[in-house]
């Protein structure tokens, strides 16, 4: 299984540096295609914030179509100051339950 990454020139180039390759994106179309083309490949999908909003309708149908699949979506470089989630946190978002 690969990683791969889509977003904007910065976040793919930073992506690189750590030796996963991606697809810089500028279009909603573009990053619909790229989309389609890493899932095919059961990669391990992340998503810039800016691109997560073009294709979440995309990566929400391909995720449940297909189990082994993941599409995360992470903080582009260019939105300003990091904000890290606590464990807590991820776990409520991503489970959609308080604790």
């Amino acid at each position: 299984m690969r990683i791969r990454c889509i977003g904007d020139e910065t976040l793919v180039s930073a992506m690189r540096l750590a030796g996963i390759t991606g697809r810089v994106v500028a279009e909603e179309q573009a990053a619909r295609d790229a989309l389609e083309e890493y899932a095919i490949e059961q990669s391990i999908i992340l998503v810039g914030k800016a691109t997560y909003a073009w294709v979440q309708r995309d990566a929400e149908r391909l995720m449940s179509e297909n189990r082994d699949l993941s599409i995360v979506e992470i903080p582009d470089l260019k939105e300003g100051p990091l904000e890290v989630e606590s464990d807590r946190q991820i776990l409520e978002r991503v489970l959609g339950m308080r604790f």
